[in-house]
């Protein structure tokens, strides 16, 4: 990721990027850490694209 983020010309803050994710949960099934397992594609998103 931190590579793609460096690569990216233009505002980072409007791509978006198709990935895998594990996802590490607590007993009671709520989210306590993330890991992006493989990059598939970072695309420019558009105005349309956030709302």
């Amino acid at each position: 990721m931190k590579h793609e983020l460096l690569q990216a010309e233009g505002n980072v803050f409007r791509l978006l990027f198709d990935v895998d994710v594990n996802v590490e949960l607590s007993a009671a099934g709520k989210p306590l850490a993330y890991r992006i397992t493989a990059v598939h594609a970072v695309i420019e998103g558009d105005e349309d694209s956030f709302v």
